[in-house]
């Protein structure tokens, strides 16, 4: 039985469920991993990582900073995203690494860059 209230199946794909790295961050942050970890899964992948960019973006506002705490070595954090870096999850990869080091900046550029793969997909080969 499909249960969408306590166990979505978009948050279930991976190695482990979203709920398990959101929670260990705030708002903001968790937000962020929840769109990039579902936008391939929700049919809305390109407004999932605008929503993603958005959160990280709110957070280095909050922070005035373009940097937020790192993973501590071997931290529950930092084994949970070397998971996701080390098996591509949501193809987000550098963004799940950048993460870890805590680097909003370079999470912002990840997502950018992904918005625009997302983008050259939806265009199709004979409009790139």
């Amino acid at each position: 039985m499909i249960d969408n209230v306590h166990h979505p199946r978009h948050y279930e794909r991976g190695p482990f469920e979203c709920i398990n790295l959101t929670e260990l961050y705030d708002f903001c942050l968790g937000n962020a991993i929840k769109y990039v970890w579902r936008h391939q899964s929700k049919g809305h992948a390109l407004e999932d990582l605008a929503k993603a960019k958005w959160y990280v973006e709110r957070e280095a506002q909050r922070l005035n900073s373009t940097v937020c705490e790192p993973a501590q070595w071997m931290s529950r954090r930092y084994r949970l995203l070397r998971k996701l870096e080390q098996v591509n999850h949501a193809g987000a990869r550098d963004f799940w690494a950048h993460l870890r080091v805590g680097s909003l900046a370079h999470m912002a550029a990840d997502l950018e860059t992904m918005m625009l793969q997302v983008q050259e997909v939806e265009r199709g080969p004979h409009q790139a």
